[in-house]
């Protein structure tokens, strides 16, 4: 696991929420996703993938095959689009995708 996801991997949120703290769970997962942010560009580094000057990547699913970039990542949100196969990517299906979890 690379070292930079170790700490979503000792988090621990149950996904159940009781009744009337469902605003509580929202504020957990932006807490979550708002940490992610800080993590993508190290993960993508350990990976060996780099982010050109326009925010382009190959796309990172493993069977799409793209020989020029065109996966967009947007730091806003924190996710990849890519235009050849339409498909999308944050920072927890890129560990998904290249580390089987």
């Amino acid at each position: 696991m690379g070292s930079c996801f170790q700490f979503f991997a000792k988090k621990k949120y149950n996904k159940a929420t009781p009744k009337g703290e469902g605003g509580k769970m929202n504020e957990v997962l932006k807490e979550i996703f708002e940490k992610g942010k800080q993590y993508t560009l190290p993960y993508l580094s350990e990976l060996g993938i780099t982010v050109n000057n326009n925010d382009f990547v190959c796309c990172l699913y493993h069977d799409h095959e793209d020989l020029d970039p065109s996966m967009k990542w947007y730091s806003d949100t924190n996710q990849f689009y890519c235009f050849g196969c339409g498909r999308t990517m944050d920072i927890y299906d890129l560990a998904a995708e290249y580390e089987g979890k």
